[in-house]
């Protein structure tokens, strides 16, 4: 399970980043969340005070003693992912600090789409953590012997013409499998979207259900058939 905390005392915002941070992790995952809102730095601390520890922290640092709160946070442990929302007026030497580490910034005013894109990394970093994924490996055999690749580094699989192929940002490997025994056997990061594709969902930047297309973080467009788009449908913000 993945707890998220945000501890923010705007309304409006906060009910921005839980609506975002809900469909990105929809994205991202099919294990379920733990969200906790926190509208003041001392239920924040009454909360650490029961032993409770979120994984992911996004911390508003304009509330009155909000970088004591960053500190507090960041003693929790390093594996924490502290995402600091911050105001124009706050220097960053005040919270880019070996004793607060903020993993990530939202620096207002910021747009939604800023938003997405922040909560995204965030919530992909804690998640490669929490699984171990940044050193899982799928692993390719060939006549050379056996080859890995980072299951971060996919981009996606492509069957055509009868060959399955790995691509990643830089190289395509071949594969001696079949999208739908991969499809049983990959990880929960990987969704297909088409016969003959299946993506890493976190690299999926925007999906065109009208146009039957989605679009990566590359720029490269996948297409996207009517059978998978239930799958897809509405799991980005």
């Amino acid at each position: 399970m993945l707890c998220v905390w945000l501890i923010d005392a705007a309304r409006g915002e906060a009910a921005l980043l839980e609506t975002l941070t809900r469909r990105t992790a929809a994205m991202l995952t099919s294990e379920p969340m733990d969200w906790l809102v926190l509208p003041a730095v001392q239920k924040l601390l009454a909360r650490l005070e029961t032993g409770a520890r979120p994984d992911l922290a996004c911390l508003d640092l304009a509330l009155p003693d909000g970088l004591q709160a960053a500190r507090r946070l960041r003693a929790t442990g390093r594996e924490l992912f502290l995402l600091v929302i911050a105001p124009p007026e706050l220097s960053p030497m005040e919270y880019l600090r070996p004793d607060i580490l903020a993993g990530g910034l939202l620096l207002r005013p910021f747009t939604r789409d800023q938003a997405a894109g922040v909560l995204r990394d965030a919530l992909a970093a804690c998640l490669d953590h929490q699984t171990g994924e940044s050193d899982a490996c799928f692993w390719i055999e060939s006549r050379s012997g056996r080859e890995s690749v980072r299951y971060t580094d996919i981009l996606y699989f492509e069957a055509l013409n009868k060959r399955v192929s790995l691509v990643t940002g830089v190289r395509e490997y071949a594969v001696s499998d079949t999208l739908d025994h991969l499809e049983q056997t990959l990880p929960g990061e990987f969704v297909r979207c088409h016969r003959a594709f299946i993506v890493r969902r976190s690299r999926i930047s925007r999906i065109q259900l009208s146009q039957n297309c989605l679009t990566l973080d590359t720029g490269e467009t996948l297409p996207l058939s009517r059978t998978y788009k239930p799958r897809l449908k509405g799991i980005l913000p």
